[in-house]
């Protein structure tokens, strides 16, 4: 686990988006302070606790943890845990390409504010994690 730390510290990760990772989040409202009792932790949990026994379908802290070494080890812009996020991933982003308006672009703005709107590190990992799929 420290050769992860320590590649982990070499190169920059945006983010991990963990799916449902086996924990004892669970049992968090046996600890909460009782100044937090009446926030929306109380209700979450009592959610948790009425929606049964769901613990076998997620991921273990190993698993979690081999993921993030892996994704460090490649320089993962976005490490991702579960599969299962791809389509509505791909329907998010489709979303968000069908609210982009049909206007003329203003040229000057567009080269102005260049990183704004196309961030080329974007097209990069694109590329790289394309390439590492072949």
């Amino acid at each position: 686990m420290h050769a992860c730390r320590a590649r982990a510290a070499r190169h920059r990760l945006l983010g991990l988006l963990p799916g449902a990772v086996q924990s004892n989040i669970a049992e968090a409202g046996k600890t909460r302070p009782a100044a937090l009792a009446d926030t929306g932790y109380a209700e979450s949990d009592k959610r948790r606790q009425q929606g049964g026994n769901f613990f076998h379908l997620f991921r273990t802290k190993e698993e979690v943890g081999q993921r993030c070494c892996r994704g460090s080890s490649t320089t993962s812009f976005y490490i991702m845990t579960h599969s299962e996020f791809r389509q509505g991933v791909e329907d998010r982003a489709q979303a968000l390409c069908a609210a982009v308006p049909d206007l003329p672009e203003n040229e000057e703005y567009k080269r102005t504010f260049s990183l704004l709107f196309r961030n080329p590190i974007h097209a990069a990992e694109t590329a790289r994690q394309r390439k590492g799929k072949t």
